[in-house]
């Protein structure tokens, strides 16, 4: 019994002097004391903040930040951080941007520095991101984010050894656009497209290594006129993502792709408004095809603002036959045909030539558009718009009348980049007049944002009209006071 006791109070004595195990991250490199308590707590065991795999910007455009590669075993995390209030705050958290390795990754500030392949010039603050050769002498791979004025980084460059085989991948990219460089050719060659740079959403998998990958991958999102009921915007979505894409709000509506439709967040997306917790999106399938559809507004981008969609759900008839498709702007792909004056239709809104409409075939419920010239209302639905451009912002009026008295009105207020908050600049409000006289109408204000910072005022109206109302007045008003000069006019058709 005293030999157990002896031998249990030996242990006790030998645990006691062990050293405490390491909680939190190997910090080696010299990091402020926010960042480094972050990276302290238990979540970060087992990984390693190589000496040089850290980079500040002080006071650069658009604010202070701070970039750490966080490393376990061949995973690399890129962190970012941001100096508010005289703290580092964590911001950023990108799995997808960094290639697994098992070598350390060196960040660093490469503003000034020529590119030695493309000879272009880093003129802003750009984050370096760099994995050496074995022997440490040449770079393998290497991408550069440059920061505007409003704190977004964005891809300028790759150069890559590791993307794709037997090539090198060497690449500077503009907005709309990639120019690769071929050294054997002495020359570049522009393929035309999008594809997302925001280092917030940006993923290396999604990036098209060579010409050819990004002549089959890339395009650039469609113009849509501006007398649409439709009005589009471009959201950064977080890449590497997919979702699935239904014709209508919701998993109710049939699904197109033999039932498999489905978009990735790794090229561009535009989106039209919500409904019932879904979003209409067009986005593209191929360089040869694009799609509109729905998928669930939580795929959006944390505290993006997206207005309701207006669309008009009146009955409408079909003067002859025609097909639904999905694809109005491309291919215009089959997904439905119609016979003529088939009932149950309904009218959502126009787009150009096209008609945006919702019906029932087989038990199942599609959203596609067709034809204008192949469909009529039955309930005398009649749309306008109008556009009004002053020093200071520029508005997009659209508005239908139902059955000639019921209106619904939107008027969209879109500021310039460089525009600076000024309440005397900036309408709180519309009044509306039919023939000149004042009418009694409802309105509700919206602020939203657009990807590139632009900022939008959303006015949505409606009123009922006399019944012989032939002109009418968008009139702004500026605390309580009506500003005439800035009055949007349209005609109604009789």
């Amino acid at each position: 019994m005293k030999r157990i006791f002896s031998l249990f109070l030996t242990l006790i004595l030998l645990t006691a002097a062990l050293p405490a195990l390491a909680v939190g991250a190997d910090v080696r490199a010299n990091l402020p004391d926010d960042i480094r308590a972050f990276f302290s707590t238990s979540a970060f065991n087992g990984y390693i903040i190589d000496e040089l795999a850290t980079e500040i910007f002080e006071n650069t455009a658009g604010g202070s930040f701070a970039f750490v590669a966080a490393c376990k075993g061949n995973q690399h995390i890129l962190y970012g951080f941001e100096l508010k209030d005289g703290k580092w705050v964590y911001w950023l958290k990108n799995a997808g941007i960094l290639l697994p390795s098992d070598k350390a990754y060196i960040l660093a500030n490469c503003k000034g520095q020529i590119d030695n392949e493309t000879e272009q010039v880093y003129q802003n603050d750009s984050l370096q991101i760099i994995l050496l050769s074995d022997t440490g002498d040449y770079y393998v791979h290497s991408q550069v984010f440059t920061v505007n004025e409003y704190g977004q980084w964005h891809l300028k460059s790759i150069f890559s050894h590791l993307l794709a085989e037997k090539t090198v991948t060497n690449a500077w990219v503009e907005k709309d656009r990639i120019l690769y460089y071929q050294e054997e050719l002495a020359k570049s060659t522009t393929v035309w497209g999008v594809t997302e740079t925001n280092l917030r959403y940006f993923s290396i998998a999604a990036f098209p290594p060579t010409v050819k990958d990004a002549r089959n991958t890339l395009t650039t999102p469609p113009k849509i006129s501006a007398d649409s009921d439709l009005s589009p915007i471009l959201i950064n979505f977080t890449g590497g993502q997919k979702f699935p894409v239904y014709t209508g709000p919701g998993p109710q509506y049939a699904r197109a792709g033999g039932g498999k439709a489905s978009v990735s967040t790794n090229d561009w997306i535009q989106v039209f408004g919500e409904e019932n917790g879904y979003i209409l999106i067009q986005y593209d399938i191929t360089a040869d095809q694009m799609r509109f559809g729905y998928i669930t507004a939580d795929a959006l981008p944390q505290n993006a603002s997206i207005p309701p969609l207006n669309l008009a759900h009146e009955e409408a008839r079909l003067t002859r036959a025609t097909y639904l498709t999905d694809d109005p702007l491309n291919s215009q792909s089959l997904l439905l045909m119609l016979p003529a004056e088939r009932q149950g239709v309904k009218w959502l809104g126009q787009m150009g030539e096209w008609v945006y409409v919702e019906v029932e075939s087989d038990s199942k419920t599609f959203r596609g558009f067709v034809p204008a010239s192949s469909i009529t209302y039955t309930t005398g639905l009649n749309s306008y718009s109008a556009t009004l451009d002053t020093d200071f912002y520029s508005a997009t009026a659209s508005i239908q009348v139902q059955s000639g008295t019921q209106l619904t009105a939107q008027i969209i207020i879109t500021y310039p980049l460089n525009y600076f908050y000024d309440a005397t600049r900036e309408p709180d409000g519309y009044q509306l007049y039919a023939n000149n006289v004042p009418v009694l109408a409802q309105t509700t204000t919206q602020q939203t944002a657009l990807p590139d910072g632009r900022r939008q005022s959303i006015f949505s109206i409606t009123a009922v009209l006399p019944a012989n109302a032939s002109l009418l007045g968008l009139c702004p008003i500026y605390n309580s006071i009506q500003k005439a000069d800035e009055t949007i006019m349209i005609y109604l058709a009789k």
